[in-house]
């Protein structure tokens, strides 16, 4: 910068000298950021359109932002199976330690309802984590949740009317696919909001 110092004083003092730069108001003169040189700034006159264009002109373009690359469905499948999974387990430990210890004269079912309870809210709680969690948390986590819960309740209702094995099969499968459709969809609303940003 040294080096150019002489020449800047130069210039400047050559600019500031002549009959127009004198009947220029101080408001006529704006500091103009200048990409495309070592100096920081450069000093333009306000009524000169066509330097302020050609400054304007070197600013490089915004760079788009690169989208996410979406998840696969297995890698959600995936996770809502192995989150359901920790999660009855879980949910059956922590029954079994809030129930207490079981009743001595029971022969038969001896675990109560403090274990079912809990298996089935680990189970719906820990689906729809682990499919949010494969998505990297991209969707609703509580809507999410909330979906596999919902067919959760629904597929109970139906077991209280009948015991069928196709059913209780079925109330995961239906579980996860619930689970994967929601975050999907939260996932695409907030990207669309960010978008309109």
């Amino acid at each position: 910068m040294r080096p150019l110092l002489p020449v800047l004083l130069f210039a400047a003092a050559s600019v500031l000298s002549t009959p127009a730069a004198a009947q220029a108001p101080a408001s006529a003169w704006r500091t103009v950021p200048r990409l495309d040189s070592r100096l920081a700034y450069v000093v333009v006159q306000a009524g000169d359109a066509a330097a302020l264009a050609a400054v304007a002109d070197a600013r490089p373009p915004a760079v788009a932002q690169p989208e996410r690359q979406r998840h696969s469905t297995a890698r959600l499948a995936f996770g809502g199976v192995v989150g359901g999974g920790l999660g009855l387990v879980g949910g059956w430990v922590a029954g079994v330690l809030l129930q207490g210890e079981p009743d001595p004269r029971c022969i038969d079912m001896c675990f109560g309802l403090g274990p079912v309870l809990g298996v089935l809210a680990g189970e719906a709680l820990g689906i729809g984590l682990g499919v949010n969690l494969a998505n990297g948390a991209r969707g609703h986590t509580g809507l999410t949740v909330l979906a596999s819960s919902a067919i959760l309740a629904a597929g109970v209702v139906m077991l209280t009317e009948t015991i069928d094995g196709g059913v209780i099969l079925a109330i995961p499968v239906t579980q996860i696919i619930g689970a994967i459709t929601v975050e999907r969809r939260t996932e695409q609303a907030r990207m669309r909001r960010r978008a309109g940003r």
